[in-house]
């Protein structure tokens, strides 16, 4: 299909615009770069910046769609702007307005690459986990289906089973050596699975997501907050030193802070009142913007002149290598996952006997 949206960006231009001086560049620090003579900081236009060719076309039927993008642009992000804009522009913000807010922040938090590599790293490491369960469970499921195919019922962590139409559980008793029971899970593609986590959760957890009390913040002084290319910061803090980015909704205690300007942040404690004052101190800044910056995946954005910090709070990795090969698997990201989801199809028709 020609009309499907395929330069995904999955952190808005709207967001962008607010880091540029013209309104159509930016200027980013790369953290993974091929060789020194790399410049820390290079001015891109925003059009190419965070974003890339079909990161959320999947398959429907035969045909390639956009069908997520369009849902989670017109039911989450279009609504999550307009309240921004309400709450920089200093006008007044109503229940809704705050619940946009926070519906944009958690899909702002799961629709980056890298929520997308931890998601697929969590998937591999729990998936014998639930296979073993599959096995204990085996006699009565396979007397409930009658055949070899199991549909999956169990929960992966903490991913309800979204990926039903995604996953195909495959049973084949007495096939090993000594007869054991061949157990195996074929995924559509692990972008598919990603994007039905993405659209379920943010279905399933509404009424967690909106019950929490958000505020604005500043950074003290002419300091500005970074966006990076994951500017969700989940945060656990529990001490100077003690701390992770795993932060859960609903989860008492968790953090979540995401900047939608370089002088303003939305941000909530899971059980908290979250009243307190606008402006951080100093050191509260410094933290929030090193967390921010340790976060990033592959590029951190801030404004020339302002962010001299960033050197030294995510160093850059210089590997000529390593960039090559991710390059390359962007360069194949399509083409790998639909030929997955298309042979996931066939392997899934029914064949005449």
């Amino acid at each position: 299909m020609s009309d499907i949206t395929r330069n995904t960006h999955y952190v808005p231009q709207a967001t962008l615009r607010r880091w540029s001086e013209n309104g159509s560049h930016i200027y980013a620090y790369d953290i993974l770069v091929s060789h020194a003579n790399v410049p820390d900081w290079q001015r891109r236009g925003i059009k190419r910046v965070a974003r890339h060719v079909d990161l959320y076309t999947t398959l429907e039927g035969a045909e390639e769609t956009d069908r997520v993008e369009k849902q989670i642009t017109r039911m989450y992000e279009e609504p999550g702007q307009e309240a921004i804009e309400k709450l920089l522009n200093k006008q007044r913000m109503s229940p809704l307005d705050w619940k946009s807010v926070a519906r944009f922040v958690a899909l702002q938090q799961m629709r980056t690459p890298l929520y997308f590599v931890e998601f697929v790293k969590r998937l591999n490491e729990q998936a014998s986990t639930v296979l073993e369960k599959i096995v204990q469970e085996l006699p009565k499921r396979l007397e409930a289906h009658h055949g070899s195919n199991v549909r999956p019922k169990s929960e992966v962590g903490d991913e309800p089973n979204y990926l039903g139409d995604h996953i195909r559980i495959s049973v084949q008793p007495g096939v090993g050596p000594a007869g054991e029971t061949e157990v195996a899970a074929t995924f559509s593609s692990s972008r598919a699975a990603w994007l039905s986590t993405i659209t379920g959760m943010l279905v399933r957890l509404d009424g967690v997501i909106c019950q929490h009390r958000w505020r604005a913040i500043e950074p003290a002084g002419n300091a500005e907050w970074p966006l990076t290319d994951h500017p969700v910061l989940t945060l656990n803090y529990v001490g100077s030193g003690q701390y992770d980015f795993g932060a859960g909704w609903g989860r008492k205690g968790s953090e979540f802070v995401l900047p939608i300007s370089p002088h303003i942040a939305v941000c909530t404690q899971v059980g908290s009142n979250n009243h307190g004052p606008r402006q951080m101190t100093v050191d509260q800044t410094r933290s929030l913007q090193r967390f921010m910056a340790e976060r990033a995946f592959r590029f951190i954005i801030a404004r020339p002149g302002v962010a001299e910090w960033v050197r030294s709070a995510k160093p850059r990795t210089i590997d000529a290598e390593a960039y090559a090969t991710e390059q390359e698997a962007w360069r194949r990201w399509h083409s790998v996952h639909i030929e997955s989801e298309q042979q996931f199809r066939a392997d899934s028709t029914p064949r005449k006997p």
